[in-house]
């Protein structure tokens, strides 16, 4: 018998034991695991690398295998201290699961798993996982999650007992990772030239980036409590409050979702998308940034008195908002929601619960208008009220629309986008925009059909932008630090009634003047505190956008 028969005889004889119960080391199932992880989990990294590095040269290929060896002795520590844990096994298949979901989103949406990804994650209502389950994605998850989680099930781990044996257990993946960092030496020009020059491809690198990402997660998550730091004890309204027999104020802040600036002709977008918007008075804000690129950073951001510099979830999540801080100043607060929450910033507020009875909802969900349903009859107290959007979200954009008010056809009717073409996901993105336009357009009718009986106005912005496939990259929640325009660039419009601008002293004009100036999320708090003549020490003069045009 020659010596390869024999060798696969023995590993198939040495398999057969492993698989009916025969103890294995540790060593050997994390090796396993990191070099399967690692080779099989990761197409679009690969794909990336070659994108970016080429093959020029026999040293191309030395980086790649540098790159590989780098990325298994990553994993393979990682694996080594999850190999502490209690229930090592369970996490382990844990982790292939997750690996499986993750990559399937990298390589099918182009998304990139940070901390910020993984609040998302974890945020997430049912019907959004719902829009974003397919057939695909069930056998993908089949394949590279349940079976190789059964696979880890079978195995019997041998325990870890004595001081030499932990010792060794510790020292091996250091011991892995100095070496794989010696290899790649020869090509550090090129790691580090990749490294600095495309800092997107460390969220590529599965399982390294979601194990990183859940920590940071964890570490950064809110506090949901209901006692909370103090913003300003002495807050209150200003001298313009004190003229006798005004009529009670009713202001709205539409925070809208999902909305990308270039889609809205409003800002230039060739196609009609703002068809109501464009015949009223409004006041379009054209260079508008977001302080995120999810809902679950930007939304707390807007109402922080942080700017995006300076914001983090768990800060803000243990002091007030600026919901607390007008309602202190004695307005009535009020929040509608027709998303998937408010992340903690509505948790001492009143709510709206929308009648989804109304013609404006489905089976599934309500649309937008359904909000205006707070307008029937708002209190005769001076009100400030939030109306949180369904707008845009995706990938299930068709959904967003109802059938009747489907301007651009043929569009993309599943939440597969891989399934459509990009004309048609974009014909699909484009009909929420049509419908936002009509919704913010009808809430400015009903506020003026209120203004005889109350100082109305309006401010909307949405809380981030959102890629429809330019560079391969879809949705949204990209790193910020490398989020493309889309998803950043948002679009923001104001409307004044004549009586609101009269008694708080806003020039429209000037307003219109300055529409072109930079904006961004962190100018929405100040502002609001600004236009409403609410007195704070947090209050910034310089991030108020109505300072210019203020006559008081």
């Amino acid at each position: 018998m020659s010596v390869a028969p024999r060798y696969f005889s023995a590993i198939s004889s040495r398999l057969k034991l492993i698989w009916n119960g025969a103890p294995i080391s540790y060593l050997w199932v994390n090796s396993v695991a990191a070099l399967v992880l690692t080779a099989i989990y990761n197409n679009t990294l690969w794909a990336r690398l070659y994108d970016i590095v080429g093959f020029h040269s026999p040293s191309s290929s030395y980086f790649y295998i540098a790159f590989f060896l780098l990325a298994t002795a990553v994993c393979f520590a990682l694996l080594t201290i999850i190999s502490f844990l209690p229930g090592y096994k369970w996490c382990l298949m844990a982790l292939f699961m997750v690996s499986a979901m993750g990559g399937y989103f990298i390589d099918q949406y182009g998304v990139y798993i940070d901390s910020e990804m993984i609040t998302n994650v974890l945020q997430t209502d049912t019907n959004e996982v719902a829009d974003l389950l397919s057939l695909g994605f069930i056998i993908h998850g089949i394949l590279f999650g349940l079976l190789p989680a059964l696979l880890v099930y079978r195995l019997t781990i041998k325990p870890e007992k004595g001081f030499v044996t932990l010792l060794k257990k510790a020292a091996t993946p250091l011991i892995a990772l100095t070496t794989a960092i010696c290899i790649c030496l020869p090509v550090y020009q090129t790691f580090a030239s990749v490294m600095r020059a495309h800092k997107e491809v460390r969220y590529l690198v599965t399982p390294s980036n979601i194990i990183y990402g859940v920590i940071r997660a964890v570490s950064e998550s809110e506090k949901i409590s209901p006692v909370v730091g103090k913003l300003d004890e002495a807050a209150a309204l200003g001298d313009s409050w004190a003229t006798a027999n005004q009529k009670p104020l009713l202001f709205v802040f539409v925070v809208g979702e999902t909305a990308r600036a270039d889609h809205f002709s409003l800002q230039g977008y060739s196609r009609n998308t703002n068809p109501n918007l464009q015949l009223k008075d409004i006041i379009y804000f054209n260079h508008v940034s977001s302080c995120g690129t999810s809902t679950a950073i930007s939304l707390p951001c807007i109402f922080s008195n942080d700017t995006r510099e300076d914001f983090s979830r768990k800060s803000s999540s243990e002091k007030e908002n600026l919901l607390d801080l007008i309602g202190q100043a004695g307005l009535n607060v009020l929040w509608v929601d027709n998303n998937s929450g408010c992340k903690g910033v509505c948790l001492r507020t009143k709510q709206f619960t929308i009648n989804h009875q109304s013609l404006d909802c489905d089976s599934e969900h309500c649309f937008d208008l359904a909000m205006l349903q707070a307008l029937e009859t708002p209190a005769d107290t001076d009100t400030f009220m939030v109306l949180h959007q369904l707008g845009s979200h995706g990938p299930s954009y068709y959904k967003q629309t109802p059938d009747d008010q489907k301007a651009f056809l043929p569009d993309c009717e599943t939440s597969q986008l891989q399934d459509c073409s990009q004309e048609e996901i974009i014909s699909a993105y484009d009909n929420t925009i049509l419908y936002t336009d009509l919704f913010l357009s009808k809430t400015i009718e009903r506020l003026g059909a209120l203004s005889e009986r109350y100082n109305t106005a309006l401010l909307y912005v949405s809380d981030h932008g959102e890629s429809l496939g330019e560079s391969g990259i879809y949705l949204h929640a990209a790193p910020y630090f490398m989020a493309p325009e889309e998803q950043t660039h948002v679009p923001m419009l104001a409307w004044l009634s004549n009586d609101f601008a009269s008694r708080f002293g806003i020039d429209k004009g000037c307003l219109k003047a300055h529409a072109d100036s930079p904006l961004s999320h962190d100018n929405i708090y100040s502002s609001l505190l600004g236009v409403l003549d609410i007195e704070s020490t947090t209050y910034d003069s310089q991030l108020d956008l109505f300072t210019p045009c203020m006559n008081r």
